[in-house]
């Protein structure tokens, strides 16, 4: 159920689509997307003529969501912090927007590390706390920012958690991509629980209480924007490292 309500919120990015194929190792060789989902970047990595191409994911429902879309790719049921493969599996790896649903994270970094062979690349896309910050939903949505600031790593966390697993950091590098919204698709977005967190927050608070926050929100959005097109600057942060 969650895995179409997330499919039918999310879009891929061309400006950070672009940034992967710039900076990755597509082409001829054996790809890893960790936290795959519904498969949102991994037809268009499967059109990069990978040698070949395996989408992980730990929720059952998103990976059969991936699999209906009959994407050139093997799919994995598991966590990233424990990778079913053998070491020096893969020549890629890329893990975009998972971190913070991640427990331990130098686990599944570590887990990277080794499924890796030398020279291998790691594309670690996340966002940072300031970037969480310009989002309408968390400007709006106080709640739901303080839970990410405990999910989301600083960038220097990241980096350093990287380091400490001894990949050798190549860039780091800020990705933006502007979309524009009407009051009423961000209201939805947040009534379908269409982040993690929302859910979390949902949970917490109970359904009552939960739709009374959603009447909230609409109300500081047309307080704000008065109905207007909202324009909203999708940053991200692209760690590119390399195990030497």
């Amino acid at each position: 159920m969650y895995a179409r309500v997330f499919d039918s919120h999310r879009i891929q990015y061309s400006n950070l689509f672009g940034e992967f194929i710039e900076n990755g190792q597509f082409y001829n060789s054996r790809v890893l997307d960790i936290g795959s989902g519904t498969g949102r970047y991994a037809r268009l990595f499967a059109e990069q003529n990978c040698a070949s191409l395996c989408c992980l994911d730990k929720s059952l429902d998103m990976i059969k969501q991936s699999i209906r879309k009959r994407i050139a790719a093997h799919h994995v049921l598991a966590d990233a912090q424990f990778l079913p493969f053998r070491s020096d599996s893969f020549d890629m790896v890329v893990m975009t927007q998972v971190i913070q649903w991640i427990h331990n994270k130098k686990s599944a970094v570590s887990e990277v590390y080794r499924v890796l062979g030398t020279e291998g690349v790691f594309l670690l896309n996340t966002l940072s706390h300031r970037q969480l910050g310009n989002l309408v939903l968390m400007k709006h949505f106080p709640e739901i920012y303080q839970i990410e600031l405990k999910r989301f790593p600083t960038i220097t966390e990241a980096t350093r958690l990287l380091n400490d697993v001894d990949f050798e950091i190549v860039t780091t590098k800020e990705i933006r991509q502007v979309r524009n919204y009407s009051i009423c698709q961000l209201v939805q977005f947040a009534e379908d629980k269409a982040t993690s967190a929302l859910r979390l927050y949902a949970d917490s608070i109970g359904k009552d209480d939960f739709k009374v926050s959603i009447q909230e929100y609409r109300k500081r959005l047309e307080a704000a924007y008065s109905n207007k097109s909202i324009h909203e600057n999708h940053d991200y942060t692209l760690i590119v490292s390399v195990k030497r």
